[in-house]
């Protein structure tokens, strides 16, 4: 796969094709029977698992793991083999119960990892926080449409089923927005991330994308103050209190 010869892909990829998962299994299972197995959901998985395992192999061959502090390189792993132990060894989990469990618990904490070993430049970062603000924005202006024109025929099939399972998706039997995400806290975290990578780019960029920073910016709170998230209202706030940071050119010899 081109995720062990260039893992950069597998970050990019991870960044941009989950989003849209979520839409697409909702319109798929709306005509088709949603199997034990969902490859919509084990694709991203399988990535995220490849990336894991060409970091480790750099690790075993001696490269830098990506991160300055080796004791809190130390504690990652350490924490990695204790959730291991704990959900395959000292639970009464099922196989499957136990892999998702593990995926959760520890590789999800090493993303942080992997993005800091296989993102090496500047020029990659700001690559990332545009494809977040783009994403943030079609995801705004989607979730604006649910609540002003309604949701799709499928939306509202998958609205129905999932009424009794996914009781916080409904604030007094009225649907929340969700946008073409999983729910609607996914959607107000992808608000916050992209409201705070636009005032970065704001300040970097020129042109018509520093433009539709501006401009985007107001689209992507009216979005966040939609999905009735409180934590992320707080979140933002103080975002913009401490004033949000952005990617600068690292000093000469730098990696970063």
């Amino acid at each position: 796969m081109p995720t062990l010869k260039f893992p950069l892909f597998g970050v990019f990829y991870l960044f941009i094709v989950p989003s849209f998962i979520p839409f697409v299994r909702r319109f798929y299972y709306t005509f088709y029977d949603r199997p034990e197995q969902d490859l919509f959901h084990v694709v991203p998985d399988v990535v995220l698992i490849l990336l894991a395992i060409v970091y480790l192999d750099r690790v075993r061959k001696g490269m830098a793991p990506g991160v300055e502090d080796r004791t809190l390189s130390l504690w990652v792993w350490l924490f990695i083999l204790y959730q291991f132990a704990r959900v395959f060894l000292g639970s009464y989990m099922t196989t499957m119960e136990g892999l998702n469990h593990f995926k959760f618990t520890a590789l999800y904490t090493l993303c942080f990892f992997l993005a800091i070993h296989f993102v090496t430049s500047t020029k990659q970062v700001v690559s990332l926080f545009k494809i977040t603000t783009v994403l943030g924005l079609a995801a705004a202006l989607y979730g604006i449409k649910q609540v002003l024109f309604g949701y799709t025929d499928f939306e509202l099939i998958w609205l129905k089923y999932m009424k009794n399972k996914f009781v916080t998706m409904f604030i007094e039997g009225i649907p929340r927005p969700f946008s073409f995400l999983a729910s609607p806290a996914c959607f107000a975290d992808l608000m916050l991330f992209s409201i705070i990578t636009s005032f970065s780019l704001s300040s970097i960029t020129r042109g018509a994308f520093r433009l539709l920073c501006f401009l985007g910016v107001p689209v992507m709170a009216y979005g966040l103050l939609l999905t009735s998230v409180r934590t992320n209202w707080m979140c933002l706030l103080v975002a913009s209190c401490s004033g949000s940071s952005s990617p600068t050119a690292p000093p000469s010899g730098s990696r970063r």
